[in-house]
């Protein structure tokens, strides 16, 4: 399921949960840009208009105005993860951490929905359950080996 579907999914048929999620996924991926500007050259002009959009979506969205006291935690704590992840390493953990943005679209789910419907959503993300299983399997042997060690902080 790609991204514009699940968000579709998420929304539970509330047009502006799905103006939201539509704008808070733009606003993801193109902070994202800005960060690689050194792949992605972004004028100033641009960077302003997409600020101006993102600031017009949430100042005239009635589903985030209503809450606005559940979702923008959640956004907070995404954007933490993402401005850590930007100070680590590249690889699969890297990966994880900068995409716990998408949380929002589960507490969207949520809030249309309820825990039930939250639950289907989740379960149509996109996984690849092998690479998962092997950061789990690394991260055990890493940790097994610093007990061994005594070098576990």
């Amino acid at each position: 399921m790609n991204r514009a579907e699940l968000i579709t999914m998420a929304a539970n048929g509330n047009a502006t949960a799905e103006h939201f999620l539509q704008a808070f996924s733009a606003r993801a991926h193109f902070l994202d840009d800005v960060a690689d500007s050194d792949k992605h050259a972004i004028s100033p002009t641009n960077i302003a208009a997409a600020e101006a959009d993102w600031l017009m979506c949430l100042s005239g969205n009635p589903f985030f105005q209503k809450h606005s006291n559940m979702l923008v935690p959640v956004m907070l704590c995404g954007l933490n993860a993402w401005a850590d992840s930007n100070n680590m390493p590249p690889g699969d953990i890297r990966d994880v951490v900068k995409g716990i943005w998408h949380e929002v679209v589960y507490v969207v789910a949520w809030l249309t929905g309820g825990w039930a419907h939250m639950r289907i959503v989740s379960a149509n993300r996109e996984y690849d359950i092998e690479r998962i299983n092997s950061i789990v399997r690394d991260a055990r042997l890493q940790t097994e080996e610093e007990v061994r060690d005594g070098t576990l902080r």
